[in-house]
């Protein structure tokens, strides 16, 4: 089996394919469509494709908020188990 993954005519007219830089950046799948449909537009569906980046973009933006607020309430809740004003 070949190594190479199928390659549309739009991606053959870039200078790097999405993959490549997807791979390696290990960017995940909301970040590895958004950059996609970024570098695709021009070729292929235009608006519609950075519409579709806007909409993993968001998507991303709430997974990295998820993220944010749940170490921040991970933090809260370790600084009020440690005891306040001293040893004990």
């Amino acid at each position: 089996m070949d190594n190479q993954a199928p390659s549309s005519e739009h991606y053959k007219k870039l200078a790097i394919e999405p993959l490549t830089v997807i791979l390696a950046n290990n960017y995940g799948f909301l970040k590895g469509n958004a950059l996609k449909y970024l570098m695709r537009e021009e070729y292929k569906h235009g608006v519609e494709d950075l519409e579709k980046a806007v909409w993993y973009i968001k998507l991303l933006i709430k997974e990295r908020e998820r993220e944010r607020d749940e170490s921040a309430a991970g933090i809260s809740l370790f600084a009020n188990a440690v005891p306040q004003g001293g040893t004990q």
